[in-house]
C-alpha cells in the first residue's frame, strides 16, 4: 500500500490491479525507455552510467523509509528505466521479491562493461572502477556514493540525452498501442509489451 500511495523518488510508480483473483502490479513507464532499449540506440557514456548508479543508490536510500529492501528491486537492464522528460533513472520494485541484489548489481555492471563507449575515457574509468568496488566489497551505499562523489566531475543534465531515442522511436515502437509496462504477480516478474496484435511475455525466475 505504501508503494501504491506514495510517489517515491527513483522507484517506478505502480498500480494495483486484480486479474483472475490475483494481485497484479503494473508499472507506469509512460515517457520512459528501459536501459536495455536505450543501449540499443547508443553506447553508454559517462553521464549515462553515473546517472544509472545514482538512481539505484537513490532508490535504496528512499526505499528504506518504506521498508523496501535491496532484494525487492529488479536490477536488470530491461527493468531499469530512463525518464525522457527529466533524464532521471527509476527502478522496478516488487515487494515480495527476494533476489540476490549483490549478484544482480555485478551482472548489471558486467553488462555495462560491454556497452560502454570506449572513446569516452571517463566512462571507461568510471565503470571499471565501479566494477572493482562491487567485486571487492559489494554495493555498500556509503562506499559507492563516496566513489561517485570523488570522481573527477559530476555530469550535468543533458537535455539532448534522449535525442537518439526520439529519432528512432518510430522504428523501434512501430504500431505500439500501449506503453511498455512491467507486471509482477505471485513469485515471478513479467515484462509485458503489447505492440499492435503482438504480445511478448518475457519472464525470469523471481
Amino acid at each position: 500500500k505504501m508503494l501504491i500511495n506514495n510517489d517515491i523518488n527513483c522507484i517506478i510508480n505502480m498500480e494495483l490491479r486484480y486479474e483472475d483473483n490475483k494481485k497484479c502490479f503494473y508499472y507506469n513507464t509512460k515517457g520512459m525507455i528501459s536501459v536495455e532499449e536505450y543501449l540499443k540506440i547508443k553506447k553508454a557514456d559517462y553521464s549515462f552510467l553515473y546517472n544509472v548508479y545514482d538512481g539505484i543508490a537513490g532508490a535504496l536510500q528512499q526505499g528504506e523509509a518504506y521498508f523496501i529492501y535491496e532484494e525487492n528491486y529488479v536490477i536488470k537492464p530491461d527493468y531499469i528505466y530512463l525518464d525522457k522528460r527529466n533524464n532521471k533513472i527509476a527502478v522496478c520494485c516488487v515487494p515480495w521479491r527476494e533476489s540476490d541484489f549483490q549478484k544482480d548489481i555485478i551482472e548489471l555492471t558486467s553488462f555495462f562493461l560491454k556497452k560502454t563507449d570506449h572513446n569516452d575515457k571517463m566512462a571507461v574509468e568510471f565503470i571499471y572502477g565501479m566494477y572493482n568496488i562491487l567485486a571487492c566489497d559489494g554495493f555498500l551505499y556509503d562506499n559507492v556514493k563516496l566513489y561517485m562523489n570523488n570522481f573527477q566531475c559530476i555530469p550535468e543534465d543533458k537535455s539532448d540525452s534522449d535525442t537518439d531515442y526520439n529519432k528512432n522511436e518510430e522504428s523501434i515502437c512501430k504500431d505500439t498501442k500501449y506503453d511498455k509496462g512491467v507486471k509482477a504477480t505471485d513469485d515471478k516478474v513479467y515484462g509485458l509489451a503489447i505492440c499492435g496484435d503482438y504480445k511478448s511475455d518475457k519472464r525470469f525466475g523471481g
